[in-house]
């Protein structure tokens, strides 16, 4: 089994820092999901698009994001109903 280490040995020691810290974190992560299903939204509004084209869009607005942070993201929109995707085949096939 794994556990902190930690002193407790003032109220003010590093286990509240560490909280604080942690909770600082999450905000700023929360945030930034916010911020970015916003920004994807905006994305749509204009037109469809594929998530590739999500990617480069956003990137162009100098917001660094990878597909394995978009694609939760937009599930999330779908399950909130706020956006739809359908599944359209290549007529190129595969890359």
């Amino acid at each position: 089994m794994l556990t902190k280490k930690c002193s407790t040995s003032s109220p003010s020691g590093d286990l509240v820092g560490y909280k604080q810290k942690m909770n600082a974190d999450n905000i700023k992560s929360q945030m930034r999901k916010g911020y970015l299903e916003y920004c994807i939204l905006l994305i749509l509004r204009k037109k469809s698009a594929y998530t590739s084209d999500i990617i480069a869009e956003l990137k162009d607005a100098k917001l660094i994001v990878v597909e394995g942070t978009l694609y939760p993201l937009l599930t999330r929109l779908k399950n909130g109903e706020l956006l739809e995707y359908r599944w359209e085949e290549s007529t190129q096939g595969p890359p």
